[in-house]
């Protein structure tokens, strides 16, 4: 693939922020799941330091691509426009221990297309990213300090 001046920005305002450690900044929070407590950013937070990098963001919660399925689950997405591209993020409705939930209510839908904001900017921007990667080689170096 040919990189263009356009590409070539991008992947490097990607690897910029994803460098970020959000632990350091004291954004991240921890989520009990009954299995094992996962850390996150809040979608407020989240939204807050991607708009330090780029004020020009925003983002759609999809509401015509809702998806329901015959359990009774659903599916919502956003799609965010930052750092000079577009991407979109899918994002079932889930409770604690990430299930899906049968019959979601306005609150349980409201709160999924929060969370899937965050993870659409988590990937597309590489904010928060070691988060969902486990914090394995996003930081080498406070990798190896903890080791």
């Amino acid at each position: 693939m040919i990189m263009t001046d356009k590409t070539s920005v991008i992947a490097e305002k990607y690897e910029e922020l994803r460098k970020i450690d959000v632990h350091k900044l004291g954004i991240v929070e921890k989520k009990k799941t009954g299995l094992k407590d996962l850390d996150y950013i809040s979608w407020a937070n989240a939204l807050d330091l991607l708009k330090t990098h780029d004020p020009n963001t925003t983002f759609t919660y999809d509401t015509d691509k809702e998806k329901f399925y015959p359990d009774g689950t659903m599916m919502v997405q956003v799609t965010l426009h930052a750092l000079g591209t577009v991407q979109t993020e899918i994002m079932p409705v889930i409770a604690n221990g990430n299930k899906a939930i049968q019959n979601p209510n306005s609150h349980q839908i409201n709160t999924a297309y929060k969370r899937c904001l965050a993870k659409c900017i988590s990937t597309t921007t590489g904010l928060g990213i070691s988060l969902y990667a486990g914090d394995l080689g996003i930081n080498e170096e406070e990798d190896q300090k903890k080791s």
